[in-house]
């Protein structure tokens, strides 16, 4: 582990660990909901649509798009708290501002994702651009979160693999939102392979802070005791 301890910044850790947890476990309930959902060729925010509809020549179907949302929503609201927390914990160190400042990047994003709809009847409305717009924020916003996270203001706080692995999830993730903007038109039907990249590499991420937390908090609670 690291050499320092705060529970405020491990608390902060820990929330960003449950958004995790609660956006992979609202996509697998979601998931369920779905006849003949497939991870490779229908996007992550099909699960969101709540009518019945074919658009983009997939056909949509979620019977539990209130929980994919909810999931989105959650996911972002739990990762701004838990970058605040660690903000307020080291209040002197700047890059603890950029943290705070690319995780309601990232949660504003996600959210707006979950608040509209990727369907037909945001796109006829013009309000496909949010959704969008949202996305992008999310994976761009996320995945140097959790770079900058591990790299820099967790740093004293997490083993030097994390550290590393910090770096190499956010610039997968990076490199996973270029190939999905740049696939080329005969190969967009697997599209959907290159945004799971872009996205779960931030909760993978969110995951191994929320472990390295918990595993924290007990060491401080056996130096205690």
């Amino acid at each position: 582990m690291g050499k320092s301890t705060s529970p405020l910044t491990y608390t902060g850790m820990a929330l960003m660990g449950f958004a995790g947890v609660w956006y992979l476990l609202a996509e697998t309930v979601a998931a369920t909901g779905f006849r003949g959902y497939n991870y490779a060729t229908n996007w992550i925010s099909d699960l969101g649509v709540p009518e019945p509809q074919t658009f983009q020549g997939r056909t949509i179907d979620s019977q539990l798009a209130v929980v994919m949302n909810a999931g989105f929503v959650g996911q972002g609201l739990l990762f701004i708290l838990g970058a605040a927390l660690i903000f307020f914990a080291n209040p002197q160190a700047r890059r603890g501002t950029l943290l705070l400042a690319l995780a309601v990047l990232h949660g504003l994003g996600i959210c707006l994702v979950g608040l509209v709809n990727g369907n037909q009847e945001n796109v006829a409305a013009g309000l496909a651009v949010y959704h969008f717009g949202g996305a992008m924020s999310a994976i761009v916003g996320g995945n140097l979160a959790v770079m900058v996270a591990g790299a820099s203001v967790l740093r004293d706080f997490l083993p030097e693999w994390v550290q590393r692995a910090s770096i190499g999830l956010g610039a997968v993730g990076l490199v996973s939102l270029v190939l999905l903007l740049a696939v080329s038109p005969s190969l967009w039907t697997f599209a959907p392979i290159f945004e799971r990249g872009a996205v779960y590499t931030v909760m993978v991420g969110e995951l191994i802070f929320g472990v390295i937390a918990v595993r924290g908090v007990r060491t401080m609670a056996d130096t205690a005791a």
